[in-house]
């Protein structure tokens, strides 16, 4: 680990090295710097362990060229999904998405960015969406042979946004462009003291920076890693780790999911770990939102129930296998 003060203390609650009822076990993000980019291959992504490669894209065209009014002049009509009014709390999935969605232009949303009483963000663009700004960042230069899935997102918002404490099915490669951001993860072994919502096994009802204890006592016995993201700075995100995002400025990031996603063996022991809660849930939404189709209401920054996720893959899974049946395969 890296020497601990090179952590913005006044940004992230204090470290330490013991589990106590006073609060979880806080560690430092391991940070590597001047190592050529071929040890993340080797050292961290073949052994899913998140790394912060300090200054990586420090001269990569996004990084010394976005700024928030780089955007509006540049893509000033562009129109976009906007996350506006939102809610001052670390966990956003309290909330619905109808609550807060808006449509509105890159020039306007960035009038809003500035002048808003409330946190508001322009959330998982694809940077299709911007023509040019693929050229703008060079997340390939880590994966050189990459099989499977990619997806290039950006993220703009205000200070005071916040991701909510959740995992990904996909790896993924954070790049920090404009501003600063605090960091919290956790291993998916740590599942078990997260306290996920019951429809959502994959978002935690704990605000990993201030704890409510009394509320949620056994994330005292967590291990939370964390940092502080600058410009420049790359983060990996192995897929099922558990992550949280908060800006403390205005901040623009961009994102590279890669690979192959997580299959139920890999999620369903996260599932179990909500206990009878979590899966009981998840049976009762595979059947009413699934099965039945009655409508559901998305939460905000999330995905379907996981009922409607399972019956999904299960109805693909049995489309498939009638369809090489009918055609004698």
């Amino acid at each position: 680990m890296n020497d601990i003060s090179k952590i913005e203390t006044s940004n992230v609650p204090p470290m330490s090295s013991d589990t106590t009822l006073a609060g979880p076990r806080r560690i430092e993000i391991e940070r590597v710097s001047g190592q050529p980019l071929s040890v993340f291959h080797e050292r961290y992504l073949n052994a899913a362990q998140p790394v912060i490669f300090t200054g990586a894209m420090s001269d990569w065209e996004a990084v010394t060229t976005w700024t928030p009014d780089y955007f509006k002049d540049h893509y000033g009509d562009v129109q976009v999904r906007v996350t506006a009014d939102l809610p001052d709390t670390a966990v956003p999935s309290d909330y619905f998405w109808e609550e807060h969605i808006r449509r509105m232009n890159v020039s306007d949303f960035v009038d809003l960015m500035k002048s808003a009483e409330r946190p508001c963000m322009i959330d998982s663009r694809s940077l299709e969406f911007f023509p040019g700004t693929m050229q703008q960042v060079h997340f390939e230069k880590f994966l050189p042979k990459l099989e499977g899935n990619e997806m290039t997102m950006t993220w703009i918002g205000s200070k005071g946004t916040h991701s909510g404490l959740h995992f990904d099915r996909f790896d993924n490669l954070f790049g920090q462009v404009y501003g600063e951001k605090v960091v919290c993860l956790l291993a998916p072994d740590q599942s078990r003291y997260l306290y996920q919502f019951a429809d959502l096994c994959q978002k935690s009802n704990v605000d990993p920076e201030a704890p409510d204890l009394d509320k949620y006592p056994d994330f005292a016995k967590a291990t939370v890693m964390q940092a502080v993201l600058r410009p420049g700075d790359v983060l990996f995100i192995p897929k099922v780790w558990w992550h949280s995002l908060r800006s403390t400025s205005s901040s623009i990031s961009s994102n590279f999911w890669f690979g192959k996603d997580a299959g139920l063996s890999e999620l369903l022991p996260l599932a179990k770990a909500g206990g009878a809660r979590v899966m009981g849930r998840m049976a009762r939404d595979f059947v009413w939102h699934g099965l039945l189709g009655r409508r559901f209401e998305r939460r905000l920054l999330s995905e379907e129930p996981n009922g409607v996720w399972l019956y999904q893959i299960v109805r693909d899974a049995v489309g498939r296998r009638l369809g090489r049946s009918a055609s004698g395969e």
